[in-house]
């Protein structure tokens, strides 16, 4: 248990009545949690993390100190979300089975007003952690403590009024506090949707076994479908990227090819700028020449290994295309080609 809260004080006890030792690292160490899963990825333990908002407020908290800042910008939060993925990485591609809590956290959407004002109002829940991790797991469980939740759900299902009546009585006459899961994601669909609602006895034994029993469905699914493995992460993309990396590879290669068509026309056009009838016929002559056609849009759909080597200079030398014209302007060659010209 990498535990931020102390709570593994209170729950060794019930490990060790199971004939269990839990190990514990007490920390709010961000990069504590990580070294725990890197150690331990291919070890098919259990980790049980407890609150995973404690290790996120440290990234955020030693990100400001380290840079002696008091506040996040907008272009900060790129590095500070790409920090976390050293957690979420694992989370997703680790052999672990990993429990984890959370705060929960609030999302907020603007309502405007009558009165033209706007007014924010609470939306949405999520897990109180950074980089979205709360659509990593497998299996996400909201949990929340109600007032006579199991009441309320009869109440709400009722047949009849005096049904109704008679739960509302109950209700006037007691108060407890439940326990409510609600299983908002279940990656194997066996309770995907479900709610739970557990009471408490005071007896720590006899209260895991309702929740056993209402998660044995999503467990039993694992203990028959073993085999894991994780997201492919082999810098594959990275290895799209121009050298400059700036650009995506088919990005560098059309703006190398729109650099070639414009050197090629630029070059083309030096030595046969007329707008005259035999100059588009000369300059037909150049590209059939060097590229044995007169298509623009045909050339310019050709390999990179084509169109540069064509339009290339070297030192005291001209292209390939800027000799051909010559050679189309020469005498000799209108003499022959294009007779009477």
């Amino acid at each position: 248990m990498v535990d931020s809260e102390s709570g593994s004080d209170y729950v060794a006890s019930r490990f060790a009545e199971q004939g269990m030792t839990l190990q514990t690292i007490k920390t709010r160490e961000f990069g504590t949690l990580v070294d725990v899963f890197e150690s331990l990825h291919e070890s098919g333990d259990v980790i049980l993390v407890d609150s995973l908002t404690h290790f996120s407020n440290n990234v955020k908290e030693s990100f400001l100190a380290s840079r002696n800042r008091k506040t996040i910008d907008l272009r900060d939060w790129s590095q500070i979300n790409d920090t976390f993925a050293l957690f979420t990485r694992p989370l997703v591609n680790s052999k672990l089975h990993v429990v984890v809590c959370g705060r929960l956290a609030f999302d907020y959407e603007a309502v405007p007003l009558e009165n033209g004002k706007i007014e924010f109002q609470k939306s949405d829940t999520k897990l109180k952690a950074l980089d979205q991790v709360g659509h990593e797991p497998a299996l996400l469980v909201h949990l929340a403590q109600l007032d006579n939740a199991g009441l309320k759900e009869q109440l709400r299902t009722a047949a009849g009024e005096k049904e109704r009546n008679t739960i509302k009585a109950a209700m006037s006459k007691t108060s407890s506090i439940e326990f409510v899961a609600t299983v908002d994601k279940d990656r194997t669909y066996q309770l995907q949707g479900r709610q739970f609602v557990f009471k408490t006895t005071g007896d720590p034994v006899a209260d895991a076994l309702p929740v056993e029993e209402a998660f044995r469905p999503f467990v039993d699914w694992h203990l028959k479908n073993t085999s894991h493995g994780g997201v492919i992460q082999n810098g594959s993309t990275e290895a799209l990227l121009a050298p400059s990396g700036r650009e995506f590879q088919w990005q560098e290669d059309k703006r190398r090819r729109d650099i070639a068509m414009e050197e090629l026309e630029a070059q083309i056009l030096r030595f046969i700028p007329g707008a005259a009838g035999k100059d588009k016929v000369a300059r037909g002559d150049v590209l059939d020449a060097v590229f044995h056609t007169r298509s623009l849009t045909k050339i310019g759909a050709c390999g990179l290994e084509v169109l540069e080597p064509a339009v290339a200079k070297t030192a005291g030398s001209e292209s390939t295309v800027e000799q051909v014209c010559r050679h189309v302007l020469s005498p000799a060659y209108i003499d022959v080609a294009i007779p009477g010209a």
